[in-house]
């Protein structure tokens, strides 16, 4: 019974272990993230009156500009 119970376990151990320590899990779009949380800073400012609406306008058209860029990339 012991025996059995270590032979399926094994596997299924090596099984996690070798797809979290390959990293397949990862999130390897750290900037994209950055991004996004630069818009919710914003929109959180633009929400809250710190700041009018043509500087948001203006700073989303900035981070929009980079995230056409970060997708034009990764088509390629």
């Amino acid at each position: 019974m012991g025996r059995n119970i270590i032979i399926v376990f094994l596997p299924l151990l090596m099984f996690s272990l070798f797809f979290t320590g390959c990293g397949i899990f990862d999130n390897n779009n750290e900037e994209l993230l950055r991004e996004v949380k630069a818009i919710e800073e914003l929109s959180n400012k633009y929400a809250n009156f710190y700041m009018t609406t043509d500087a948001y306008i203006e700073k989303a058209k900035e981070v929009a500009k980079f995230t056409n860029e970060f997708y034009e990339n990764k088509l390629i």
